[in-house]
């Protein structure tokens, strides 16, 4: 909001401040418990963070206040082993929060109630590791899966998108779409663009070193302010 900027790094979270161009330690009373895993902006701009302890919170940038949407124990039920660090956070147009953890699937804190759902291999994802989260302009939330593509939730239920479909690699780091409407995903093999309005046969290209990528680990695809 103050073009201040983020950053998440092995011994904490520091802001770059616009005014005085210097980093600071993000470091308010009241931390949420564990190490900060993952942050993301919220359509107001306060802050969503995720934790090691598998929790998710809001930090409201004027009050200074946390607020818990997602506790650890909404993790509980779900058989697969490991702690349940918290990847990656979305919010969406609706302002329902988005988190997913280790091992856990994805959890949903819907805005209007609080309440908060798993989503698992039990009701419907292909797979329990979700590297990264993405909202379309249609309001289809799509996830980056490590080892089975895509995963797009629609109308409360998962359709899968993977090598079979053009995906150059099932193991998905990141989701962008570009302002031409195709999506970009960064993946261990390279990226693969996929263009919603070309006929089936056309609508995916891969991009690898072959190309002239510098690897074909792509970690992290941004969208600059030309669209590009």
């Amino acid at each position: 909001r103050n073009g201040n900027i983020w950053f998440l790094t092995d011994i904490g979270v520091k802001i770059y401040y616009k005014t005085t161009h210097r980093f600071e330690f993000f470091r308010p009373s009241e931390m949420p418990v564990g190490q900060i895993s993952c942050i993301a902006a919220d359509k107001n701009n306060n802050i969503l963070m995720g934790t090691t302890a598998g929790t998710v919170s809001r930090y409201d940038v004027a009050t200074g206040k946390f607020e818990t949407l997602i506790e650890a124990s909404d993790a509980t039920g779900i058989t697969a082993a490991g702690p349940n660090l918290i990847y990656a956070i979305l919010e969406d147009r609706q302002g329902n929060v988005w988190a997913s953890g280790s091992n856990h699937g994805v959890f949903r804190y819907e805005k209007k109630g609080g309440k908060v759902t798993s989503f698992n291999t039990s009701n419907g994802l292909a797979v329990n590791k979700i590297k990264s989260i993405y909202e379309d302009n249609e309001g289809n939330v799509l996830f980056g899966t490590s080892g089975e593509g895509i995963e797009i939730f629609s109308t409360e239920r998962f359709v899968s998108f993977n090598k079979k479909n053009g995906l150059v690699d099932n193991q998905v780091w990141t989701v962008c779409r570009d302002n031409a409407g195709r999506f970009w995903f960064g993946t261990n093999e390279g990226i693969t663009v996929y263009d919603p309005a070309m006929p089936a046969e056309k609508a995916y290209k891969n991009i690898t070193v072959k190309d002239g990528l510098p690897s074909n680990n792509i970690r992290s695809i941004v969208k600059d302010q030309q669209g590009d």
